[in-house]
């Protein structure tokens, strides 16, 4: 193309790409900036360079134009000067003083110590670079300057990066778009002035041709000029052809006159040292401004204004690659006699002696020095890689190997280090070479990568009978630390009391000071381990006396960070930061920036344990910052967690969201799913806190998913764990638990002490709030005990209140007094206001009595929950309080509580909370406006009748249903109390689900007979009224009436008038067997409701794109066994179930088969156990016509109808030797040989065989083949009992109800859960047949339309419990009596202590009197411990 029209193309491009974006952001000097500009090769990227350097050149003095070597490995070197003010003698003077004082191998700790000389030195200076190319330019490079941007934020430099794909991820990012039809439109008639003007078609054309690259474009339009038509715009010669860009450069570059190709080739070697006069004086020739302007006119080079840079050096260099005699010219050879002459450019020699297959060692070993003094241990690893094909000599390989395997630890790639390592080692033993250190080495870095195993093994091995005695130390103390880590405390301190003796022969008095101060180290830690905290300080104390007698920096660092880690266990706040910070003075002294970053993120930790969010969010933003400039993505997302934790647990939600919502968005940037589910986990606790419960549910339900997708089972934990606790709090209990219940499933297979602590504390509030006190109690113990050991000061004070509020439940108020007390103490010490509201809330429970104070410390609370921006808790201390104004018949002020707290739970809605708001409203309202008007006592009967029929038909939540009952027939009856029992026990005698009492307790002196009283209406179905009962002379009427549907009774109501002037009427009788009635049915309702929502839930499992549907089991030991027959389905392989009868070993057979591809022939099964010996191997090869008495016809076995197919031999153990020999043949040669017959016959079948007994029993017992079993066991599935899997009885149960429903036309509605209970505990020796056979029985029994109860069962089922604990109590008595007192004797020790000895209380437990427990503790020897 002419010259003016490349300038039109030019001026076009760089108009339609909007600079001005970032143009404001490089004018801005008070920042520096790096802006990668990304686009397809040939999207005109080149053409934004000119209008950039003009424009910045009016702002900066120093505006820099640079275009990367693709013949340097490293051009970090050539880049400095350009991006600071450092001369090459100072820069040569910084490179010596790292390399002797500080280096550590990895490049950013380099980084850390130049950028800090260059800022100490005023070296970093406003300016602006534009860089070409940039995919060219090494790695090193690039990431240096993601690092000084970061660093030198506020210098003013500025960085614009044009490549074709984004390689910064925190750079501005701006796009270079593709050519659209307009802008070809454009273009044409720019190129073509006379083309009409109306070229819509043609353009659409073009732009399908070109795809949006210019290099194509100027390629069609500089072959129009060329043409007959020169100056008209015709695409008919282009249709037919195809242009790849690369093909487009390559034919512009063998089309070149040879001189001008040579001239490209030289300035592409020579680049920034390329000027007119050198070349001439290379080639020799005078005149070669007119080739330069040619090759800037073919797209090749750059603009003059920019000294003539070669374009599209990444086409140049497959050029290259494809074409390597190119570099075997004569003036090639001569370029590179110059460049051997100047010590810089040695890389771009030892890139072409790489580019021709050649090497010379002292070139290389001159670039290896180079890049060793920088850390770049990218480069290195293909220098090395490179030396390794030239190398024959061992020692050398051995050493080269090292160097590999160095340089990937260096670069944190612990596997690849591994291997080289390990290849190195291999090198040593074949050639006698001295391994110590390659086996430290070695050990080290499998210790890295948690193979410890694998460590001591190697370590443990090597044992030469000579070795440097301090590096057999050295070997000794990593040994010793890796012990320590696996937990082998008593063999690690072995090790180093050996060591400690050894270590005085070293004479060497720095490196003995090194090996005395690392085994105190390593014991110090051991002793932290094993809670030795005295002795382990000793020992970090005299590592430090070792370590700074040797000037050892690393050491002390890492021993201060272990002092500060001890104390803040120990709760020395102020010297463990104290420690942490002299640690950290010792790591920026010595740019460590791994150090750096763990003491930031260290002290951020305990700054927020302390209680001081302000200094936690200061060290957490610098160790951010720091992340930053390593570029390390991965660590960024982590920070940026616990930076919004931390505002998060000072009620900051607006920040807290802000940093958790960067650390999702930086997670799903790159990929990193276990960041994703932790930002998604933390961000609904946020939304949690913040009350949006309806977000925070969506947010833990997507980590589920999340969780589930990816297969992270500690991610799926705690997302059930967290979801749980929402539905906890809006009293969604059974759902609480069940995700609580799913969580402790997965415990197994994740190994943190922390999150099943807090699991267990979670399911020991559910289950208190559940009144299952005595499984909630060890969860809770357990949870809190490990809190305790770890310090986790916030974890101890929510352990105290679960506490407290459990001992609140089970009226034990001492322990309670107790457990608030504790948490107040620790609470009060932080300054945790929001901890300190609940405690206030707990007393106002505990002292409930006492209206004043309960009054006073909700006050106290509300004014904490108001404060601290919690609205679910200040919710629950209105309603408290409101409750307690009504007992004060402060009415008025009770109701205005409520109408507020009414809109503060709307806005986190729990409906069942405000269902509660709402019944106290009515409550109080009923009897405020009692207090206000005299009402006609009918009107006023009926009036609550209604009301009360209304609410209850209202009330979703069984658990206030049933209490809304109760009050609802004593408020109707104007009864002084009640008793309310729903559901008797079908097994435990006496024993109710549901026993609320109103105005009386168990401590009641006629507890038991109005207990008697209330089985005796329900043994009868009959109302029992007595008046002035002899039997309780303290009650004035006493009334019974049964709570049943049909005749179904299902519970009772006592109600009890003790003031002698008050009668049930019999009009008031009616009235209430009628509101009775109303109640019972709503009540089994809800209930019915609930557990066909559970068996709704159980079926929707069973549908969940389960493949193989006549299997049921979600359990992990059966989805390992669906994951075996998917993995074998397709394979020949002989595969034997072992397990149980009744484990559906023939459906998996099936499920193997049906699954594979021999599913269109046939499945064949025989029983091995059925037939005799002749019949069956008859019945397995068959047989010839007159082989035996009765064979009167030629007749197929079964292995060759199963041909092609799969032959099933169920009881394989039973068949004889005999036919175990045939068996084996054929498994052995794939043929078959009929009974009688001496002709064998191929056939093609898949042997799947199944046992009840292990066949390795019956190896060694002699009744089974060894070569048989071995060619049996090649796959082998254990098939577990159902007593293994008890997760999957609930789904069996559903399934098979349905299928006998279905079987039988009945409509049984489901089980009861103590039904459900009692399946789930039962050992079922008949596994699923059991089952099955169960549950038939059960549907058969049972009426249509109810649920299945335990009484439907048979008795062995239904009493399995109960006959498990006679039969543990009986073994080992010799005679009944024995047997019985031993199970007295029990049952009243259980007693005495769930009561804490209080003799009363277990005397009616146990159904005795005091008098009598009295004489059988003394009968038994019985007294409380300590008395």
């Amino acid at each position: 193309m002419t010259e003016g029209l490349t300038q039109k193309l030019h001026n076009y491009i760089s108009q339609r790409f909007s600079l001005s974006k970032v143009l404001n952001l490089l004018l801005d000097k008070s920042h520096s900036h790096l802006i990668e500009i990304t686009g397809k090769a040939g999207s005109g990227k080149s053409y934004l360079i000119k209008p950039l350097m003009e424009t910045l050149q009016n702002t900066y003095e120093k505006v820099y134009f640079y275009s990367p070597h693709p013949l340097y490995l490293n051009q970090f070197s050539l880049l400095l000067p350009i991006i600071s003010d450092v001369e090459p003698d100072a820069l040569e003077e910084f490179y010596q003083e790292y390399n002797q004082q500080y280096r550590t191998g990895r490049k950013y700790d380099f980084f850390y110590y130049l950028t800090e000389q260059l800022n100490r030195h005023n070296l970093l200076t406003p300016r602006a670079i534009i860089i070409d190319d940039g995919d060219i330019l090494d790695k090193y490079s690039r990431d240096y300057l993601q690092y000084l941007v970061q660093y030198a934020e506020d210098s003013g430099i500025q960085i614009v990066f044009l490549s074709q794909q984004r390689l910064f991820p925190f750079a501005h990012w701006e796009i270079v778009p593709p050519l659209t039809v307009e802008d070809v439109q454009n273009i044409i008639q720019l190129a073509f002035p006379e083309a009409v003007e109306n070229v819509g078609k043609e353009s659409e054309i073009l732009q399908k041709i070109v795809e949006g690259n210019m290099l194509i474009l100027e390629k069609i339009f500089n072959d129009m000029q060329l043409g007959e038509n020169g100056t008209e715009f015709d695409l008919t010669p282009f249709l037919d052809k195809n242009y790849d860009p690369l093909q487009i450069y390559f034919e512009t570059l063998e089309n070149l006159p040879e001189n001008q190709k040579e001239l490209l080739l030289s300035m592409f070697i020579l680049d920034q040292k390329f000027n007119e006069d050198n070349i001439k004086n290379i080639s020799g020739k005078k005149n070669i401004k007119k080739d330069l302007e040619k090759l800037y006119n073919a797209g090749l080079i750059e603009h003059p204004d920019l000294d003539w840079v070669v374009q599209k050096k990444v086409s140049m260099m497959i050029w290259l690659e494809q074409h390597p005699e190119a570099l075997s010219s004569p003036l090639i050879q001569k370029l590179l006699d110059n460049l051997a002459e100047d010590k810089s450019e040695e890389q771009i020699k030892v890139k072409i002696l790489m580019q021709m297959n050649k090497y010379e060692a002292s070139a290389f070993e001159a670039v290896i020095k180079e890049l060793e003094n920088l850390s770049d241990n990218d480069s290195l690893l293909q220098l090395y890689q490179y030396q390794l094909q030239h190398t024959k000599k061992p020692d050398i390989q051995m050493l080269i190997h090292k160097n590999i395997g160095l340089a990937y630890a260096n670069s944190n790639k612990k596997d690849e280090a591994i291997e080289y390592l390990r290849q190195s080692l291999h090198i040593c033993t074949e050639n006698f070479l001295p391994a110590e250190e390659i086996v430290y080495l070695l050990a080290s870095n499998l210790f890295a990568v948690n193979s410890t195993a694998f460590a001591l093994e190697i370590i443990n091995k090597y044992s030469p009978e000579t070795i440097d005695p301090y590096w057999k130390l050295k070997i000794l103390l990593l040994k010793a630390d890796i012990l320590g880590e696996t937990e082998d405390y008593d063999s690690a301190l072995e090790e180093l009391e050996k060591i400690s003796h050894q270590s005085t022969s070293i004479n060497d008095k720095d490196k003995r000071l090194l090996l005395q101060g690392e085994a105190r180290k390593i014991k110090g830690k051991i002793l932290y381990y094993i809670n030795e905290w005295e002795q382990s300080e000793e020992n970090f104390k005299e590592a430090e006396k070792f370590f700074s007698l040797a000037n050892d920096h690393s050491g002390l660092a890492a021993v201060y960070n272990n002092l500060a880690v001890l104390y803040m266990f120990q709760g020395d706040w102020d010297r463990s930061e104290q420690y942490f910070l002299k640690s950290l003075a010792l790591e920026k002294e010595h740019f460590n920036l791994n150090g750096i970053s763990i003491c930031y993120n260290n002290l951020g930790g305990l700054m927020d344990d302390k209680g001081d969010g302000q200094k936690s969010l200061m060290y957490l933003e610098e160790a951010l910052k720091l992340q930053k400039m390593l570029n390390e993505p991965y660590n960024i997302t982590n920070i940026y967690n616990n930076i919004g934790i931390t505002w998060m647990d000072h009620n900051e939600y607006d920040k807290a969201e802000e940093a958790l919502k960067n650390s999702l968005q930086t997670a799903i940037d790159f990929g990193f799913y276990r960041n994703i589910i932790a930002s998604l986990n933390n961000l609904g606790a946020l939304y949690f806190k913040k009350g949006d419960w309806a977000q925070s549910i969506a947010l833990y339900e997507q980590a589920i998913k999340k969780s589930e997708e990816n297969n992270f089972t500690e991610g799926l934990l705690r997302s059930f764990n967290n979801l749980g606790e929402v539905y906890e709090k809006q009293d969604e209990l059974t759902l609480a638990y069940d995700l609580y219940f799913k969580g402790l499933e997965l415990l197994p297979s994740v190994n943190d002490d922390f999150i099943k602590a807090d699991l267990y504390g979670n399911l020991g509030s559910v289950l208190t709030k559940l009144h299952k006190f005595k499984e909630a109690y060890t969860y809770l113990v357990e949870s809190l005990d490990f809190f305790k050991s770890i310090n986790a000061r916030d974890k101890i004070i929510e352990g105290y209140q679960k506490q407290a509020y459990y001992f609140i439940l089970t009226r034990n108020y001492d322990s309670a007094e107790y457990y608030l007390t504790e948490a107040m103490n620790m609470a009060s010490e932080g300054n945790r206001l929001f901890e300190l509201g609940k405690i206030h809330y707990l007393r106002a429970l505990l002292e409930r009595k006492n209206l004043e104070s309960a009054k006073e410390h909700l006050h106290q609370a509300i004014e904490l929950f108001v404060e601290t921006s919690n609205n679910y808790e200040l919710s629950l201390a209105n309603y408290e309080l409101a409750e307690v104004l009504f007992d004060l018949k402060e009415w008025e002020a009770a109701l205005e509580i409520l109408k507020t707290n009414k809109k503060i739970i709307q806005k986190y809605g729990s409906i069942k909370l405000l269902e509660k708001n709402d019944i106290l409203m009515q409550k109080i309202s009923r009897e405020y406006s009692s207090q206000l008007r005299d009402v006609k006592f009918e009107e006023n009967l009926l009036n609550q009748f209604y009301e009360i029929t209304q609410r209850l038909n209202t009330i979703s939540d069984l658990d206030v249903l049933i209490e809304q009952t109760l009050s609802g027939l004593i408020d109707i009856s104007e009864a002084d109390g009640g008793i309310l029992c729903l559901h008797r026990s079908e097994t435990v005698p006496d024993s109710w689900e549901y026993k609320i009492f109103q105005n009386f307790s168990s401590e009641n002196k006629y507890y038991d007979i109005f207990m008697n009283l209330c089985n005796m209406a329900y043994d009868t179905n009959s109302i029992k009224d007595f008046k002035q009962p002899h039997f309780a002379p303290s009650y004035n009427h006493i009334i019974v009436l049964p709570l049943f549907i049909r005749k179904n009774v299902l519970g009772t109501v006592l109600l009890f008038a003790q003031s002698g002037s008050h009668y049930f009427s019999e009009r008031i009788i009616n009235l209430l067997s009628a509101l009775t009635n109303q109640a019972i049915i709503t009540i089994e309702n809800i209930r019915s409701a609930g557990l066909e929502k559970t068996h709704n839930s159980i079926r929707e499992q069973l549908n969940m794109g389960n493949v193989y549907s006549d299997i049921i089991g979600q359990s992990p030991e059966m989805l390992k066994i669906f994951d075996i027959i998917e993995k074998v389905k397709d394979t020949p392989t002989t595969v034997l179930l072992e397990g149980p009868s009744g484990t559906g070993k023939e459906l998996l057979a099936r499920a193997l088969h049906y699954r594979s591809n021999r599913k269109n022939k046939a499945f064949v099964a025989q029983y091995c156990g059925a037939l005799p010996e002749t019949l069956l191997e008859s019945e397995l090869f068959g047989h010839v016509k007159g082989s035996f008495t009765g064979a009167a016809y030629d007749k197929k076995g079964l292995f060759e109808i199963a041909d092609g197919g799969t032959f099933f031999l169920d009881e394989i153990a039973d068949i004889t030797p005999s036919t175990q020999a045939k068996l084996l043949r054929f498994l052995q040669e794939g043929e078959i040989k009929r009974v009688g017959s001496t002709k064998t016959e191929k056939v093609d079948v898949r042997v799947v065989c199944a046992t009840n007994v292990p066949l390795e029993e019956r190896v060694k017992s002699g009744a089974f083949r060894l070569d048989l079993y071995y060619r049996l066991n090649v796959i082998r599935i254990e098939v577990p009992p159902l007593k293994n899997r008890t997760g999957d009885i609930p789904l069996l149960a559903i399934h098979f109800l349905d299928k006998y429903n279905t079987r039988m036309g009945k409509n049984v509605q489901g089980f009861t859960d103590e039904a459900m209970k009692m399946l789930e505990q039962y050992d079922w020796p008949g596994n699923v047949r059991q089952l099955e056979n169960e549950i038939e029985r059960a549907v058969t029994l049972a009426e249509d339309a109810s649920f299945i109860r335990g009484t439907d069962f048979s008795d062995e089922v239904r009493r399995y419990i109960e006959n498990q604990k006679t039969i543990s109590i009986l073994s080992g008595r010799k005679t009944l009596k024995d047997a019985m007192e031993e199970l007295e004797r029990k049952m009243i020790q259980d007693a005495m202590e769930a009561f804490d000895w209080n003799q009363t209380q277990a005397a009616k437990e146990l159904g005795i009197s005091r008098q009598g427990l009295i004489q059988k503790l003394k009968r038994y020897n019985l007294y409380k411990e300590g008395e």
